[in-house]
């Protein structure tokens, strides 16, 4: 083989690799837990939770010195290899009487130490892939001045591994299927269609609310639990920058499946008002327009030194099923406008994945 031939054969496998390389991740990919070996002793939090980002890119936090009492001083003797991450956590946990700080905003899950009487999280929980779903709370409602009244709910915690980014969970009514015995089916309020919640941001996990009709039922668990939820995983966050602020009118800018369009930055009452709107690919899942997120995203002014001028409020202009336009307010000088770089974060590829479980013998009140 000559060297042209051999140039082009080169090329043609870079090519080939970049597109690879660029491809999004199928839901079956992304359901694939990462996997750990952790042998460890003492009581150095910090570098467990090193090397643990350093095998799975899961990124923990240690907030254990947040609380006045701290107690005895942490400490164990751990030891568990080739393990897919939350089994292998939660044990981890159990030894060292730690517990996820699941609503605590950190760059990160933080960890923080456990309360008194907590019961253990192994053996508490399913997994399923990078997924963790827990029963964390089990109301009853019994009206006794109406025949058949008996109502409960279960609070099903959903958690994932740090390194995702997921947008929203739903389970769909039609998809449940409740078991007090192999004989007996719990049913579900059909008004309510399909059950969801959006993820809050800096949240690492969300409670999904399952109501349930015993219908006057003599019920004292649920045998088996099967659903299937739905989640959106953004597995491509942008960071778009507009400069020349200015004198910008419908700039536009396109990454994955998302359009941002700086429309314009006027004065108002001693603010700069900057309006835009974003623009969603119809491969993109429907709902994407509709998320509470999209209200969430990070953006802020950057001048040359890095600095950053975070938004004083912001207001809705419209939302379609294909578009969100949002006007931003930013108190900093008209004068100085041309100083600074409009910086906005927003998923731009995302991917539907499912979740499959069951959960069995969770106690009715």
């Amino acid at each position: 083989m000559n060297s042209h031939c051999q140039f082009s054969l080169v090329l043609v496998l870079s090519q080939l690799l970049t597109v690879a390389h660029a491809a999004e991740p199928t839901p079956q990919e992304i359901l694939q837990p990462t996997r750990l070996s952790l042998i460890t002793a003492g009581s150095d939090l910090k570098s467990v939770f090193a090397d643990v980002e350093k095998q799975t890119g899961n990124k923990l936090v240690d907030e254990t010195a947040r609380f006045r009492d701290a107690g005895e001083p942490l400490s164990w003797n751990f030891s568990l290899s080739d393990r897919e991450f939350w089994p292998l956590m939660d044990k981890f946990f159990d030894a060292a009487l730690l517990e996820p700080l699941n609503d605590t905003p950190a760059d990160g899950l933080p960890v923080g130490r456990r309360y008194e009487g907590m019961t253990p999280r192994f053996g508490d929980a399913i997994y399923v892939g990078p997924f963790r779903l827990a029963v964390t709370q089990v109301s009853s409602h019994l009206d006794k001045r109406v025949i058949g009244d008996h109502r409960a709910t279960v609070e099903l915690e959903i958690a994932w591994e740090p390194r995702l980014h997921p947008l929203m969970f739903s389970q769909a009514i039609g998809d449940l299927k409740l078991m007090a015995d192999e004989k007996t089916p719990i049913s579900v309020p059909e008004s309510h269609g399909e059950l969801s919640v959006e993820v809050p941001t800096e949240s690492h996990a969300v409670k999904l609310q399952i109501p349930l009709q015993l219908q006057g039922q003599q019920v004292g668990a649920i045998s088996s639990l099967k659903g299937r939820i739905k989640t959106l995983v953004a597995t491509n966050t942008p960071e778009f920058r507009f400069d020349k602020l200015h004198k910008a009118k419908n700039v536009t800018q396109t990454d994955g499946g998302v359009t941002v369009v700086l429309e314009q930055v006027r004065e108002n009452q001693g603010l700069c008002e900057l309006h835009m709107r974003v623009e969603f690919d119809e491969k993109l899942p429907a709902q994407v327009a509709q998320g509470s997120w999209n209200f969430q995203n990070p953006t802020y002014l950057e001048n040359a030194a890095g600095e950053k001028l975070e938004h004083a409020g912001f207001e809705s202009t419209m939302q379609t099923t294909r578009k969100v336009g949002l006007a931003y307010y930013f108190d900093v000088p008209a004068e100085k406008l041309a100083e600074y770089t409009w910086v906005y974060s927003t998923p731009a590829a995302i991917v539907e994945v499912p979740i499959e479980f069951e959960l069995k013998n969770v106690a009715l009140p």
